[in-house]
């Protein structure tokens, strides 16, 4: 996939040459886009500053906003374009259809919070930090698209947290996470303890948290943190070389950095494929599998949703000719009334169209029949005629009337069901409103 645009939007930190956050976005086929969030502190390991806090909120907030929180469907922004005129199948904006969480320092996904910074808070500053802490780990976790860490380091404290509220996690080889808060004489305070015994049970969370043990990746992933664990090995012959002829430090920071790019790698290959599905069925699969208490009623609910959508139409249809489904943004309620009240035009105008015809064809046969009349000399002759030409018309007259009806009726039925639709979705949107 090919990098669309990058963005600067974040404030930039003081300490760094760069924003705090430094935000990517790569399209995805027919509509939307896989963003990236890259963590970048690299002076303080990614540490969570105010700065970065409230950069990361932000990004957050901005992708909810894509999203109507009680159904999960798409709120088309002013920005969207639907097509655009390079890559064919691509949409250039559309709503992001996969979060990734990754750092752009080759040494640390994140160390936690800046402890640095928190030794000047006051008691109310604390408090205040860690309440929007916990609020925006909330709100990633609750994002109704696919989340996804990328780790290649240390991931330890509030940087594991962080990594805990995505649905996955990938790790490369030499990812290190832990949660060493009681080596601190404090417990892990957004989200570690409740998220990781959820994740890995009970017992695995108790001796990671009591413990504060940092765990390698390979072990993360036998405990089942890691949805992902990318091996990182030169790639040839020539690079293994090159690795065996540095020194210690220089091999170290060169493995770094190729784990960091294999594991954002693997995370953008995961939203690829995920992204591959209806956007509409992603979602409610995922509202499904992660309702506090999954169950059957749960599963049917999200179902109902996904059964009679474009998405669910088009992709039988694709099957059924080989190909790849074509997904379409989704249209909000007053642009479906606005298709039906077009719809509605269309048809009438159709239907008027064709009435007129026949009765154009009716005058014509009427006017032919009458000439005859006119070009007979004799009057018998003339009677005679002149008696089938009534009778011609009275003919023609029943079939302009009949298939006139026939006009009316169907533009009328068809009227009806379109402004049945209409007011349907106008509804929708008042309720919304």
């Amino acid at each position: 996939m090919t990098i669309l645009r990058k963005r600067q939007r974040s404030p930039y930190s003081t300490e760094n040459a760069g924003p705090v956050i430094r935000v990517t976005d790569i399209p995805v086929p027919n509509s939307g886009h896989i963003r990236i969030l890259e963590l970048n502190r690299p002076s303080a390991r990614n540490a969570i500053s105010r700065a970065l806090l409230y950069s990361l909120r932000e990004e957050i907030d901005a992708v909810h906003a894509q999203y109507d929180a009680a159904t999960g469907h798409e709120i088309p922004q002013p920005s969207w374009q639907k097509r655009f005129g390079g890559v064919a199948g691509e949409d250039k904006k559309g709503p992001t259809r996969a979060l990734i969480i990754a750092s752009a320092v080759d040494t640390s996904f994140c160390a936690g919070a800046d402890l640095k910074e928190r030794k000047g808070f006051t008691p109310e500053e604390t408090s205040a930090f860690l309440s929007t802490l916990r609020q925006t780990l909330t709100n990633l976790s609750a994002l109704p698209i696919p989340t996804i860490s990328a780790i290649s380091s240390i991931a330890l404290g509030g940087g594991l947290e962080l990594a805990l509220a995505t649905h996955f996690r990938v790790l490369s080889s030499q990812a290190v996470i832990g949660l060493p808060e009681t080596r601190l004489g404090i417990i892990p305070g957004a989200g570690g303890t409740y998220r990781l015994t959820k994740l890995i049970g009970a017992a695995r969370a108790r001796d990671l948290i009591l413990t504060g043990r940092r765990v390698s990746a390979p072990e993360a992933y036998f405990l089942g943190i890691a949805d992902r664990l990318v091996e990182v090995l030169p790639e040839s012959e020539e690079q293994a070389k090159e690795w065996e002829g540095m020194k210690d430090e220089e091999r170290n920071k060169a493995v770094l950095a190729e784990a960091r790019r294999y594991a954002l790698s693997e995370a953008v290959r995961l939203a690829g494929e995920i992204s591959e599905g209806g956007p509409i069925a992603v979602r409610a699969a995922l509202r499904a599998v992660m309702d506090p208490s999954p169950s059957e009623e749960v599963e049917n609910k999200m179902y109902e949703r996904v059964v009679n959508t474009e998405d669910r139409n088009e992709a039988l249809k694709a099957f059924a000719e080989k190909r790849k489904p074509v997904i379409q943004l989704q249209k909000t309620p007053v642009e479906t009334a606005k298709d039906a009240l077009k719809t509605v035009d269309r048809v009438v105008s159709d239907k008027l169209v064709d009435g007129i015809n026949v009765a154009t064809n009716v005058k014509d046969k009427a006017k032919d029949v009458t000439e005859d009349v006119v070009g007979h000399k004799s009057t018998g002759a003339a009677a005679e005629v002149s008696g089938q030409a009534k009778g011609k018309a009275s003919e023609l007259a029943g079939e302009a009337k009949g298939k006139t009806g026939e006009v009316v009726g169907e533009a009328k039925g068809k009227a009806s069901e379109l402004a049945g639709k209409a007011k349907g979705a106008a509804e929708e949107t008042q309720r919304k409103l």
